[in-house]
């Protein structure tokens, strides 16, 4: 049914005025949340005041395409069309126009479900790109180990989007969660130590998921009432599994590297040796896996008081104490460091600044409530200083020696504050 747009305008545009009412008060929003409302508001006035039965398709194109320019969200520009499309109907409802508002209820969703459309095949693409971005920062990596295994699902997710793009992939996609490259690999001749864990279980079960969510999104895209808003909130749901499931490899990765770096002959930790490797790759795999990393610098306070008061065996004491106070308290994932004498680098894959201050804490606690017996029966304590930093790998373009030694040195310097500040706390 053909609408004549034009005879609504009356309607349309003092309705859109009133959809946004807070662009007169600067108390309620801040400038850039304004003139992010204003332009919307303008887009959809050209739209409507345009259009007309021979240019819908036209019209809704233009305004698909500067809403993408101006990286409006897809639930944003639905949000408004909805809100709209329900002020206008509720107006002609309250008049008694009823031909008049079945007309208009088909052409609001003629001009959402091509809002939608263009949105789908938009977000495609930009997750096409996202996963070539991921696997270009895992090729870099020198050592793959375990992450090669995410490599082939990242393949099997760009595969999935071709196939929804319309060109058929070669091989086609597999749906089947055992028959799939990374499937084959997760029931096949995996370590034991690995297969153990509840990371490995849980990316069993993420792997599930992820081909059952991948069934429905081509039973949807198939279907003859396809809903491409649905789509939408499919392929974002894949994307945050895929995601997932890398965050899971990497730990597993982890715990397989540290098993085979050299080792700290008093503590069992590592040493300095592959330092700078170890922590270039983890920002990579950071990078690949859309997540953060940090760092934790720790140092024994006082530490030379100690052997001076109880001698160097209780300092060893004191030094293997703590490194099974970081162990018990820390991830088998986290990777720790003897940095220096009494000095300690730890690296926190996947962990946010708030959970990093909550674990740099219960490392503090810990501490505190120790009490050692020394070779001369005398009973010890002794504190700790943490400087602490996160990485946020998104905004780096290459990782270098320099980049790997500007965060050591931040997380340095927050250590040498809590030392200023009077020692045993968390800067």
């Amino acid at each position: 049914m053909t609408i004549p747009w034009q005879n609504f305008q009356s309607v349309i545009q003092p309705l859109l005025v009133e959809l946004y009412p807070e662009l007169g008060d600067e108390r309620q929003a801040n400038q850039e949340y304004q003139q992010g409302q204003e332009l919307r508001r303008t887009l959809l006035q050209q739209l409507f005041s345009e259009l007309t039965p021979d240019n819908e398709d036209e019209q809704t194109d233009s305004f698909v395409q500067a809403c993408l320019l101006n990286d409006f969200s897809y639930p944003l520009i639905h949000s408004d069309l909805m809100a709209l499309a329900r002020s206008v109907l509720g107006s002609l409802v309250n008049g008694q126009n009823c031909q008049e508002v079945i007309a208009l209820n088909q052409g609001f969703d003629r001009i959402e479900k091509k809002v939608s459309v263009a949105y789908f095949h938009h977000y495609l693409r930009k997750l096409a790109v996202k996963n070539h971005i991921r696997l270009s920062h895992l090729a870099n990596l020198s050592e793959k180990n375990l992450l090669v295994h995410y490599q082939n699902d990242l393949q099997w997710m760009l595969q999935l989007i071709n196939q929804l793009q319309g060109i058929e992939p070669d091989p086609p996609v597999e749906l089947d969660h055992n028959r799939c490259t990374f499937g084959r690999w997760l029931h096949g001749q995996v370590i034991p130590m690995i297969k153990s864990t509840s990371h490995f279980k849980e990316v069993e079960r993420l792997h599930i998921k992820l081909h059952k969510l991948g069934k429905d999104v081509l039973t949807q895209h198939q279907s003859d009432r396809v809903s491409h808003k649905q789509l939408i909130h499919l392929m974002g749901r894949l994307d945050y599994i895929s995601l997932e499931i890398g965050a899971e490899i990497a730990i597993l990765n982890d715990m397989m590297m540290i098993t085979e770096y050299h080792k700290d002959p008093l503590t069992g930790v590592l040493t300095r040796h592959l330092l700078d490797k170890i922590l270039s790759a983890q920002i990579d795999i950071a990078k690949a896996t859309e997540s953060t990393c940090a760092l934790l610098m720790l140092d024994l306070d006082n530490f030379k008081h100690i052997n001076d008061t109880y001698g160097h065996l209780a300092g060893d004491m004191v030094i293997q104490n703590f490194t099974d106070i970081l162990k018990r308290t820390l991830r088998k994932s986290d990777f720790i460091f003897r940095f220096g004498g009494e000095e300690f680098l730890v690296l926190v894959p996947s962990t946010n600044a708030q959970d990093l201050q909550q674990i740099a804490q219960k490392i503090l606690i810990e501490v505190r409530q120790q009490s050692i017996l020394t070779p001369q029966d005398q009973l010890m304590t002794y504190t700790v200083s943490i400087g602490t930093t996160t990485i946020e790998p998104s905004n780096l373009s290459f990782v270098t020696k320099e980049v790997v030694n500007h965060y050591i040195g931040e997380a340095d310097a927050r250590l040498y504050l809590a030392k200023r500040n009077g020692r045993n706390r968390v800067e």
